[in-house]
């Protein structure tokens, strides 16, 4: 899985051969559906069938096919993605889904779902530290996104109690907004905090 994974990132010359005898001959599916996706994303139609038949089938496969589509996104199974984001279950399935959106392109059709879905997750999970891990992610995954109507919820979290939180909204804002505007809403907001304890991001 890893290696596969390496070679996709590094756009290798033989991740086509590499992933074409995974997915037909790679038992473990972990490794063979991000064979599939990245198959897929090269217009195979079949890989891309089988993608969407483990993202719909739940348990081990759904996982295994989430974990493909954190590496590899496809724009045909982005509304299957914010249908399990938008359930507001806190499993390990949520989190990869919501992580799978992150990487989504902002240009994809589907964007907009994508970042609205996102948005219902850090509203969602809002109030429970023990939550902050995904809610992190969702942030993480507007500002990759870069969706300009997702700035005003960023914007609000900047006056969250966990650094963290904080930290990351101002660096999705600055990725959607530029860095001017961007360090101007954070210094609206450090002006609006009664503690005054926003944290630097740069």
């Amino acid at each position: 899985y890893w290696a596969l994974e390496g070679l996709i990132f590094a756009g290798s010359p033989v991740t086509e051969e590499a992933a074409r005898k995974a997915a037909a001959h790679v038992d473990d599916q972990l490794v063979s559906l991000l064979a599939d996706a990245w198959l897929a994303s090269r217009g195979d139609r079949k890989a891309l069938g089988k993608v969407r038949k483990a993202l719909e089938a739940g348990g081990d496969d759904t996982w295994f096919a989430l974990r493909a589509l954190r590496i590899v996104p496809l724009q045909a199974t982005v509304p299957a993605l914010c249908d399990i984001v938008r359930g507001g279950a806190y499993s390990d399935a949520t989190y990869d889904a919501v992580m799978a959106l992150g990487v989504v392109p902002g240009g994809w059709s589907h964007a907009t779902q994508a970042a609205q879905a996102l948005s219902a997750t850090v509203v969602a999970m809002r109030g429970a530290p023990w939550k902050d891990g995904m809610r992190t992610g969702a942030i993480t995954g507007l500002g990759n996104l870069k969706v300009e109507s997702a700035a005003p919820l960023l914007v609000e979290e900047l006056a969250d109690d966990n650094p963290a939180i904080v930290r990351e909204a101002a660096r999705a804002l600055e990725r959607i907004l530029g860095l001017g505007v961007a360090v101007t809403r954070v210094t609206e907001a450090a002006a609006r905090s009664d503690e005054g304890g926003l944290v630097a991001y740069g």
